[in-house]
């Protein structure tokens, strides 16, 4: 087992479970415990079934219980799904990065091409045969496209203003998000859910003026970023979850400002970073109507700074990748291990 995986369970849930004595009520917190999954790799994503996407020596490649797995075609992996169908980002020093495709069960991998000439093709979102992202014309326009295999390309346009539309992720029911102005001239950015060829925009939280949706489970639900009106009479950045009707402000935490809400799994737990002024970028989880800053929940980090875990697995599972003091990259996973009876926000340090 890794060095980092040696436990300190007990003390660590000790530790939680009187803060949380000290602080009045408390909620079930979870606890993390830190898996290094070895030098020179990243993590960029994680599927229902633990395997996890990224890259070893500088090549894509993928970790499941027994190790990590090359693949060939792309510098590292980017997204994955369920079936086993993968994307990957080829990095290209002088010119724009470009991704591809790799089908489930194996086989070589297929670059993504538009049918209009392109400076870059970006995908982050795959499900059930389809691709979803983003793709900049020579004339410098940003269009939202979904990509199949067999089909092509179903180009979704460059949003309201003609100009710049980013789609990020898709599920198996066939919905993108992402943003993009809507058709009102003077509108900022707003998140949206597009299907069957029509967009459903998502809005902002009260006062707010721009949105963000940044990935999609298979309930439909939506992780969004936001602004809003806040307490003081300015605005402020939120993270925010999709539930079908109306966007929820997660809260605070750690006395953070700009809350951004960029992953989600299918229990409606959301993955994503806030600024500190005294710590500067942490993560936060929230799950079961709570906010918590990640680091604290971990009974193992040792000195690691995990910065901000990649995404969130169905489970619970976080994966991201740290630098140690070599300047030597490792991919994690942050294993759920067991709940501790924990303030309902984690105490600032």
């Amino acid at each position: 087992m890794p060095p980092h995986a040696v436990s300190s369970l007990v003390g660590r849930a000790s530790m939680l479970a009187l803060l949380g004595t000290l602080a009045g009520p408390a909620a079930a917190a979870p606890v993390y415990h830190l898996v290094d999954l070895g030098p020179d790799t990243s993590a960029n994503d994680i599927n229902r079934h633990g395997v996890i996407a990224g890259a070893r020596n500088g090549h894509a490649a993928m970790w499941r219980a027994d190790g990590w797995h090359s693949r060939a075609g792309a510098d590292s992996v980017t997204a994955l799904d369920g079936q086993g169908e993968a994307l990957g980002l080829v990095r290209h020093f002088d010119v724009a990065d470009v991704s591809v495709y790799w089908p489930a069960g194996g086989g070589a991998a297929i670059p993504i091409t538009m049918p209009f000439d392109t400076i870059q093709v970006l995908a982050y979102g795959v499900e059930s045969g389809r691709v979803a992202g983003f793709a900049e014309d020579t004339s410098n326009r940003t269009h939202c496209f979904v990509w199949t295999a067999a089909d092509g390309t179903v180009d979704l346009g460059t949003g309201g203003h003609d100009f710049a539309c980013y789609a990020v992720d898709i599920n198996a029911s066939g919905q993108v998000v992402g943003y993009t102005p809507p058709p009102d001239p003077l509108a900022q950015d707003q998140a949206f859910i597009w299907q069957d060829g029509q967009f459903t925009f998502l809005g902002t939280l009260p006062g707010g003026h721009w949105s963000q949706a940044n990935a999609i489970n298979r309930r439909g639900h939506v992780a969004v970023t936001t602004d809003r009106l806040l307490a003081n009479g300015r605005t402020g950045e939120r993270a925010a979850l999709w539930t079908g009707t109306r966007l929820k402000d997660l809260g605070t935490v750690d006395q953070g400002t700009e809350f951004q809400g960029l992953h989600l799994n299918d229990r409606d737990e959301v993955l994503g970073q806030y600024y500190s002024e005294i710590r500067g970028w942490r993560a936060f989880l929230y799950t079961e109507g709570q906010m918590y800053r990640i680091d604290l929940l971990v009974d193992n980090l040792d000195g690691v700074d995990i910065r901000i875990p990649t995404a969130i697995g169905d489970d619970g599972t976080l994966v991201g990748t740290f630098i140690d003091d070599r300047n030597v990259t490792h991919a994690y996973r942050l294993e759920r291990v067991a709940e501790s009876a924990a303030p309902a926000k984690a105490p600032t340090r």
